[in-house]
């Protein structure tokens, strides 16, 4: 059965007011991957571990000085354009990373975690892994973690897509991560996309020689985001 998130515990985990999240569902309703809160009225209505993790994007990007509905149009591309997740239009909370290997199969083989696994959704696997690490005594910490997706925003027209880092593996083609360049979107408008999948090399060189002599560089870690918004709820 699916987890659902009312719009108190989305407002809780995203940092955005109940009635940002409204309005999101009222004018942008596309943008939340998730088509659960359609079943109910004002802020009656709930979403899916799906609508959580976007909503929590969305209010990470706000955070930027990004109008909430330019950031929810944004997170919403954003999401299907990165690589990972279990679905399409999913974000990694990479929160498997909170613990050893070792201690990751020890829980993953107690009753506890079976139990509460067994009619669980995909999507909702993540969420559940967390709270059984809480409830099994583990500490959780605010940090970064190998691994973790990285959205950068250049000038808010180029975005890119990486990881981050923390073995030291150097990165050779300097350009590869670039995602999308996207443009008239700042007042809540239909954006204009340019995937970095369809542009020739020189232009994509193009846009590297924008990111380095950029203005503004702005990073958000959507995974981490992801598992602070999960704690909050877990630790209410």
């Amino acid at each position: 059965m699916k987890l659902h998130f009312t719009i108190p515990d989305l407002a809780k985990a995203s940092g955005l007011t109940a009635a940002n999240i409204v309005m999101i569902m009222n004018n942008a309703p596309e943008t939340l991957g998730d088509d659960d809160f359609s079943q109910g009225r004002g802020v009656a209505r709930k979403l899916s571990s799906v609508g959580l993790r976007r909503t929590t994007l969305i209010g990470a990007i706000s955070k930027l000085g990004i109008g909430i509905i330019p950031s929810a149009r944004l997170a919403s591309i954003f999401s299907y354009d990165q690589p990972y997740g279990e679905l399409t239009g999913d974000l990694p909370s990479n929160c498997d990373r909170l613990v050893s290997r070792t201690l990751s199969r020890q829980i993953q083989c107690s009753e506890d975690f079976r139990s509460h696994f067994e009619n669980a959704d995909i999507d909702d696997e993540d969420f559940l892994f967390m709270k059984v690490l809480l409830e099994k005594g583990v500490v959780y910490e605010k940090k970064a973690l190998h691994g973790d997706l990285l959205m950068e925003i250049v000038d808010n027209t180029l975005v890119y897509i990486s990881a981050v880092n923390l073995a030291g593996i150097q990165i050779h083609d300097p350009h590869y991560q670039a995602s999308f360049k996207i443009t008239s979107w700042e007042k809540g408008g239909y954006p204009n996309i340019l995937r970095a999948s369809s542009v020739k090399e020189d232009e994509l060189l193009e846009w590297q020689n924008e990111r380095e002599n950029a203005l503004t560089r702005s990073t958000v870690n959507v995974s981490l985001a992801i598992r602070e918004a999960f704690y909050r709820i877990l630790s209410k």
